[in-house]
């Protein structure tokens, strides 16, 4: 009898034991692949070792893992108000080669100006339409205005504003940078000191 139930012993602690090592196996098996998909390799584009700035607003050499910057948000932002008007009147010069000076209202509208417009305005700009054709453009206030000058290039704008009452000829006369990088109509500038009348479109 005893040699009976030592064998029965034996036959049902082997299943046990079995079981024990299988539950651990799959326990390991389950926190390696855990580990593995935790590692910064794995994120989507992201090689931290070659491109942990572009990746992450992380250390690289501490590797912390953060959520991964939108590159494409991040180039978009960097479009220049430049390329944003150089497209823009791209698009309304062939536009009125097609229409003819009597498009411009036609011409002047799309996703284009709206880009454009968006940028100015996000710059506190004006957007409206300038000279005797009334093109929409955009018109940025100068960094210093109002400062003392006797010449253009003194000037962010590139226009120093002869002082008030000036005639055209008058010479060692001190002005003031225009308000705004564009103008347009009559008005008196200073070239070294001399005051000139112009009319510009």
């Amino acid at each position: 009898m005893a040699v009976t139930d030592e064998i029965v012993g034996n036959i049902t602690e082997k299943p046990k034991a079995a079981m024990t090592f299988l539950v651990i196996f799959v326990l390991g098996l389950i926190a390696l692949i855990l580990i593995l998909l935790a590692s910064p390799e794995n994120l989507d584009g992201c090689d931290f070792e070659l491109n942990c700035s572009v990746c992450c607003p992380c250390d690289c050499d501490d590797k912390v893992i953060q959520t991964p910057v939108n590159t494409s948000t991040v180039k978009q932002n960097q479009t220049s108000g430049k390329e944003l008007q150089a497209a823009y009147l791209k698009v309304v010069d062939d536009c009125l080669a097609k229409q003819g000076p009597m498009g411009i209202e036609i011409c002047t509208k799309g996703k284009a100006q709206d880009d454009y417009a968006a940028w100015c305005r996000k710059e506190n700009g004006v957007f409206g339409p300038q000279g005797m054709m009334g093109l929409p453009n955009c018109n940025l206030p100068a960094t210093d205005s109002g400062k003392n000058c006797t010449d253009g290039t003194e000037c962010d704008s590139g226009t120093c504003i002869a002082p008030d009452g000036a005639k055209s000829g008058q010479t060692n006369l001190v002005g003031t940078c225009n308000d705004w990088m564009t103008i347009v109509g009559c008005y008196t500038y200073l070239d070294n000191g001399e005051s000139i009348e112009i009319c510009v479109d």
